[in-house]
């Protein structure tokens, strides 16, 4: 049995190692406000799959400089091209429905055109971001600051839907964020290096087949905006150009 003595030592012993755990942890935290804060927040939403978040926490990070604006740049640009094509894959699964709809074709009209003004958005906003990445010079390694999103399995409940049935409001949302974070896991994958060396050419050239797939939303089947084709094709030139060009060998 240990005496009062002991017993008062392990005691102080136990407090001062509170006491230093807690105020390591206050270090690990960043002041609220600053760019590391939002940078820190940015990775726990992305961990939590919570990529509404991760965007509003990067979007502070990119209108002014800091050592984590050009690595927000690039995040940011890989979910809304996730985003965008989520939100296309929504829209064309509400036209399929909508033709084959007998008494809610309105309300599939309403959500397809909702959804594909949102796309437009997103893909907007990564043209600015491209355009801001692509004049600032990408490195000969790319620094990539995210781990590949989860994959998402397609909603089921979609069969539903292309057969002419709307979901209540509350289902319909979650089948979007599903389509929504089923694209954002591609659009990390397909700018991440499949080795896990980061090559410049390589991912050049996965920005360029981005902005190309995203063309689509402006096609004669959906938006119809040959202008904004023509904006995408221009800053994905641009990508092409800055690839460091092949040496032939002597």
């Amino acid at each position: 049995m240990l005496s009062p003595r002991s017993l008062l030592v392990l005691a102080l012993a136990l407090c001062v190692c509170l006491v230093s755990c807690s105020q390591t942890e206050k270090a690990d935290r960043a002041k609220p406000g600053t760019p590391a804060y939002f940078w820190q927040a940015a990775n726990t939403a992305w961990e939590k799959g919570d990529f509404v978040t991760t965007v509003a926490n990067l979007d502070k990070l990119t209108v002014r400089d800091s050592e984590y604006r050009a690595q927000a740049q690039v995040w940011l640009m890989t979910i809304h091209a996730g985003f965008a094509k989520g939100d296309m894959e929504w829209a064309d699964v509400l036209e399929t429905g909508r033709k084959r709809s007998r008494t809610g074709e309105a309300t599939f009209r309403r959500e397809m055109a909702a959804a594909r003004s949102s796309a437009s958005q997103s893909v907007m906003s990564y043209l600015e971001l491209a355009n801001q990445h692509l004049s600032a010079g990408v490195p000969e390694e790319p620094v990539i600051p995210f781990t590949a999103a989860p994959p998402a399995d397609r909603p089921i409940e979609i069969n539903k839907i292309e057969k002419g049935q709307f979901p209540p409001a509350a289902e319909a949302a979650l089948i979007h964020d599903r389509l929504r974070a089923q694209a954002v896991a591609e659009s990390t994958k397909a700018i991440l290096p499949p080795d896990g060396k980061p090559n410049r050419n390589l991912y050049l050239a996965a920005m360029a087949k981005e902005m190309i797939d995203l063309c689509g939303l402006y096609g004669p089947k959906r938006l119809n905006e040959t202008g904004r084709i023509r904006m995408i094709t221009q800053v994905a030139g641009h990508a092409v150009e800055s690839m460091t060009p092949c040496r032939s060998e002597e």
